[in-house]
């Protein structure tokens, strides 16, 4: 007895001495955290990154029924030339996802920053593929636009937030050139077919946006090389999770129509 007892004030003695690190975000562990303070390493090292692309379409990490239907459509090709997520949508990712867009954890922006730069590089790879040339990038970047009810009720956009934080790590401009029609269910609450439905009706350009920026393009250089290039745009549109993929490919359907531009999906979890 006497031992457990002196074992055990060894254990309180030696604690004393460790360093105290903050309380976790996601798991509530005091351990020690990232760089940035986001998290913990432990939490960090759960992300379930997406490495082995086999879907060339949607970057999926295996074969992918949907793509290999819609690509054999030859009448009505995809709007949207090729998509990129940075992980998988497994329940750790669902649970951080969450803890951001609807608890309003803002600390894990940073981590969710780090995981969208691996979905960019593998996007940037693709396009380097895709042209042939490692020296190819693109131009701006945009996001998917939320109703005015779902922003009053989240206090932000988090598509919006996270094409930012791409911004930060690749120096492209964001530009809102999308808006929403109207009001529509939550994407997790509808069936494949629902979202097929919904998504080509609430989507629109936003003329007020690009003609201000038209307009600005004296001011600013990067905006008058992107209106003065002798090939299509090449605009990243930025989601949060790519289901089914109709919202996406009714954004990029937008963009292509109203811009002649070729669009790319990015996105940071691939459910």
């Amino acid at each position: 007895m006497r031992r457990h007892r002196y074992q055990f004030d060894l254990a309180n003695l030696l604690s004393l001495f460790r360093p105290l690190y903050p309380e976790c975000v996601l798991c509530r562990r005091r351990r020690k955290p990232t760089e940035d303070g986001t998290c913990c390493f432990v939490c960090a090292d759960k992300v379930p990154y997406i490495k082995r692309v086999v879907c060339a379409h949607c970057g999926r990490a295996d074969f992918c029924h949907d793509c290999d239907r819609l690509l054999a459509d030859h009448r009505n090709p995809p709007a949207l030339a090729f998509h990129r997520s940075a992980a998988r949508y497994d329940s750790f990712l669902k649970f951080v996802i969450a803890q951001y867009k609807y608890r309003g954890h803002e600390r894990l922006r940073n981590l969710l920053k780090d995981i969208l730069k691996h979905g960019f590089e593998l996007l940037q790879n693709q396009l380097a593929v895709q042209e042939d040339r490692y020296t190819e990038t693109f131009d701006m970047i945009t996001f998917v636009p939320i109703s005015g009810p779902r922003a009053h009720e989240r206090g932000f956009n988090q598509a919006e937030q996270l094409a930012e934080e791409l911004s930060e790590v690749t120096g492209l401009p964001v530009m809102s050139l999308l808006r929403r029609e109207k009001h529509a269910p939550k994407q997790s609450q509808q069936t494949r077919i629902g979202r097929l439905k919904v998504s080509h009706q609430v989507f629109a350009f936003d003329e007020e946006v690009w003609a201000k920026m038209v307009s600005e393009q004296q001011e600013n250089n990067q905006v008058a090389r992107m209106l003065t290039l002798d090939r299509p745009l090449r605009i990243i549109i930025v989601d949060d999770v790519y289901t089914t993929g109709t919202t996406l490919e009714a954004c990029a359907g937008v963009l292509k129509t109203r811009l002649g531009s070729h669009v790319y999906g990015l996105t940071l979890a691939r459910a």
